[in-house]
This record gives structure tokens, C-alpha cells and sequence, in this order.
């Protein structure tokens, strides 16, 4: 609130509170929105909605088209922000390949022994449901592709394209919380 110079203004354009003129998008809004088919006049966030994903296909005149870039909501001022993402939190961990995990899945392996333990920088990220690692990796934990196990698993990045999973290890990952505890997980 300290460094927001829109903080209990009141925008001359749009009338909103902890809103400031100088970023208001009124006009350039109300030019790319499309109303909502239903009776019920749009509200800010169904207008600025619409301004940002009113992008039109090849076929539509450019006059009808925009270019859109990265927006963040400010949920504190009630409007969108045109900027870069938050970066992803980065943590270092200790990544090691042991025999027994393997058992404990039933799966089977060629590893005889535990690998010698590497040190990784890895992206914290809280949604995620699997952990992906390059090969690169595993040639770091003194393995080759023919010491992963076959997977059917499919899996597509974020941009709808597919990933080419070429196996499967059951790592053992540690790293520290910030209290200083030792986490680790399988």
C-alpha cells in the first residue's frame, strides 16, 4: 500500500478506486470488448476479460485484432497488470538412485547399488504432480537410458505439445526447509 501510487485514487477516467489514469484502459477496452450475450451489462472484470482474450483469428481485419501480452490480476486493485510472471522459486536438493526404492514399488531394475549423490537446482512448484529431469541427469548419476523403466505415462507441456518421456527412476530428492530441517521424499 506504501508504494502504490494508486492507492486511494480514485482514476478520473474509469471512476475505480486504487485505480490511476495514467495505466487505465477505458477507452482502448471498450474498443476490444465484446458484450456478453445475456441482458446483463458487463461488469470492470468482464469488460477487461474480454479486452484481453477478444483476439481475432487470420481471417478478421487487423483492426480487430490485438497483441497480447503477459497480465497478472491484482486482486488488491481490482485490475489486470501488464507484466512478466512471478519467477519460480528455485531450491537445491540432493537427488540419489537406490535399488531398495525400486523394490518398494515392485518394479524391477538393473541398479545393483546406490548411486553417488548429486546436488541439483531444482523449480519449486507447488501444482506439480510429477517431477521431470532431462537425460542429462542421469548421465550425472553414473546411469544410461537402458537403467530406466519403460513407461506408457503421456504427458504434454503447456503449450499442448507433447514430452518425450523416455523412462522412469525412482529418485530419492533432500533438501532443507528453511528452518533447517532435512525433507526427503521419494
Amino acid at each position: 500500500m506504501n508504494k502504490c501510487i494508486a492507492y486511494n485514487h480514485t482514476c478520473k477516467k474509469c471512476g475505480k478506486l486504487h485505480h490511476h489514469e495514467n495505466v487505465c484502459r477505458l477507452m482502448s477496452q471498450r474498443r476490444w470488448s465484446t458484450p456478453p450475450t445475456n441482458n446483463t451489462p458487463p461488469d470492470d472484470a468482464t469488460t477487461v476479460f474480454y479486452a484481453l482474450c477478444s483476439v481475432g483469428d487470420a481471417t478478421e481485419s487487423t483492426l480487430n485484432t490485438i497483441s497480447l501480452e503477459h497480465h497478472v490480476y491484482n486482486d488488491f486493485c481490482d485490475t489486470w497488470e501488464k507484466r512478466q510472471s512471478d519467477p519460480q522459486p528455485f531450491i537445491d536438493v540432493s537427488i540419489q538412485v537406490i535399488p531398495s526404492d525400486f523394490k518398494h514399488l515392485s518394479l524391477p531394475t538393473s541398479i545393483s547399488h546406490p548411486t553417488s549423490t548429486i546436488s541439483y537446482r531444482a523449480m519449486a512448484n507447488m501444482g506439480c504432480q510429477s517431477c521431470l529431469a532431462g537425460s542429462k541427469m542421469i548421465h550425472e548419476l553414473g546411469l544410461n537410458k537402458h537403467h530406466l523403466t519403460p513407461v506408457t505415462m503421456k504427458m504434454t507441456a503447456a503449450d499442448n505439445h507433447g514430452i518425450n518421456i523416455i523412462g522412469a527412476l525412482v529418485l530419492r530428492i533432500t533438501g532443507t526447509s528453511p528452518s533447517g530441517a532435512t525433507i526427503s521424499t521419494r
